[in-house]
Parts: C-alpha cells; structure tokens; sequence
C-alpha cells in the first residue's frame, strides 16, 4: 500500500499487463469478532473501573486484602481486583418483645429499642 492508501494495484497472471483495484480492509470475518471481543473488554473495563456510592452510604472496598472506605459521590476502584460492598448509614431501629421469669413466677413482658 503505497501513500497510505486502502486500495492494492495487483498484476493478473494471465492479463499480462492489466491492473485491477483490490480494497484492503477489515473484510476477513475474524477481525471483525476480534475487534468485537476487544470492545468489549474495554467497555467492561471501563464500566468496572468507576462506582457511584448514593447518598445514605457508605462504600467498603476490599483491594487484596486491603480495606478502604468511599464515601457518597463517584470514585475510581481497580478493576477485576477490587469489591465493593455498600452499607446503609441510616439509623435502624430494632425493636424486640422478650418475656421473662421473675423470682416469684411470674412472667413479665419487656419491650426493647435500639
């Protein structure tokens, strides 16, 4: 390819001087499922790499072994190495009924709240 052209000149063995135009290109079937497959493996790079943590949490991130924490907004994490777990930072309210024996036998019903 001469100039950086997309097009060939090929001699035809039984034309003897003729000259025909032949497209060089991504034709062959093959580069087109290996141009697909590096795609996507950039676009899930690419979507793996960053993380959004809402407000009213709070981001745990696990790097081999390694733990951080991100706070609400967009972050950047490593890809295929890197976890994120989010937790609620809101307040929870947990409330339970127990009944319990006295010394007397009787049973007496506390109702709790954390």
């Amino acid at each position: 390819m001469a100039g950086g052209d997309r097009f060939r000149e090929e001699d035809s063995l039984l034309g003897g001087g003729t000259h025909r135009a032949q497209y060089v290109g991504a034709t062959n079937p093959t580069s087109w499922i290996l141009l697909a497959f590096a795609g996507v493996f950039l676009l899930a790079l690419f979507e793996g790499s960053f993380t959004v943590i809402k407000p009213g949490e709070i981001g745990v991130v696990v790097t081999l072994g390694h733990i951080t924490a991100f706070p609400p907004g967009p972050h950047f994490r490593a890809p295929f190495i890197s976890r994120v777990t989010r937790m609620s930072t809101k307040t929870q309210l947990l409330e339970q009924t127990n009944t319990i024996p006295t010394k007397e036998g009787l049973s007496v019903r506390l109702d709790t709240a954390m």
